[in-house]
């Protein structure tokens, strides 16, 4: 009998260290205010959080609140993460949020070189924006996981300074499947990329999964070129899949002459964009 009520009270023990709600009330103004700043957390909610969430928690972004994750921060692991819908995208300037379990993210995450998120289970945004920002080459931003969507918002590949790099400056790197669902709009921005100079031949914004899907149609796009310079050798986004809806697979973004931003269909591009079909390396 002594056995046994040990091993229930082990048990209970055990129970009590499941996943804990903790979740982010931010400023309650909706600005970007600092992850790392316990003040900013509650545990549950309407009492103070006394610590920083960890493994063991699931994170909750409360309506309309956002956080940063600003230069010079840590690294972080939770149980799941997921903010609920209002206001604007959350900010990752540098660090790295490690998820076990699942991410859904309905107001989007903003994240600079430099700044990682790698979840274990499902994650589903509205919106991702990567943005390359200095000229000198940092690491780049990550995404790394299982199956991501894209729900409808935007995938941003950004070029916010001018430089020359020689490798890639944002990554999405999955072992599962990516899908676009329907109205989604794959947007790139290279107002800032330096012209004039060769760089190193490549692509600097990549995408890799094992199987990519478009449902409801193929993602809108949408770019955006400061200059008329020809830079054809430049492969600026590269998609590539073992398993891809045939119109996505291996498929380079060539900038050639471009004067005005333009916004159109993946297909269908014309003159505007050199699409070329690759095959993965075995």
């Amino acid at each position: 009998m002594k056995k046994l009520l040990v091993m229930m009270l082990l048990a209970a023990v055990a129970g009590s260290a499941s996943a804990a709600l903790v979740t982010f009330i931010g400023d309650g103004n909706g600005n970007r205010v600092d992850w790392e700043d316990i003040n900013n957390w509650q545990e549950p909610v309407g009492t103070p959080a006394t610590v920083l969430p960890d493994t063991a928690d699931d994170v909750v972004i409360a309506v309309n609140q956002r956080f940063n994750l600003p230069f010079g921060a840590g690294n972080h692991t939770i149980n799941s993460l997921n903010d609920l819908a209002g206001g604007s995208a959350s900010l990752m300037s540098s660090g790295k949020i490690t998820v076990n379990n699942n991410v859904t993210l309905n107001q989007g995450l903003v994240m600079y070189g430099g700044s990682a998120l790698e979840f274990g289970g499902t994650a589903t945004a509205d919106s991702f924006q990567f943005v390359h920002w200095q000229a000198s080459h940092q690491t780049s931003s990550r995404v790394i996981g299982n199956n991501l969507t894209v729900d409808g918002g935007l995938l941003h590949f950004r070029w916010q300074t001018a430089g020359v790099e020689g490798s890639a400056v944002s990554t999405i790197d999955l072992s599962g499947s990516l899908t676009f669902n329907a109205g989604t709009t794959l947007k790139i921005d290279l107002e800032n990329a330096q012209v004039g100079v060769d760089q190193t031949e490549g692509a600097y914004f990549l995408i890799g999964s094992d199987n990519i899907t478009a449902t409801g149609g193929l993602p809108t796009l949408d770019l955006s070129v400061g200059w008329t310079a020809e830079q054809a050798a430049n492969s600026y986004l590269s998609i590539d899949s073992t398993n891809a809806d045939a119109s996505l697979q291996g498929v380079y973004i060539n900038v050639t002459s471009i004067p005005e931003p333009a916004t159109m269909g993946l297909l269908g591009l014309g003159g505007l964009l050199t699409l070329l079909i690759r095959r993965m390396r075995a």
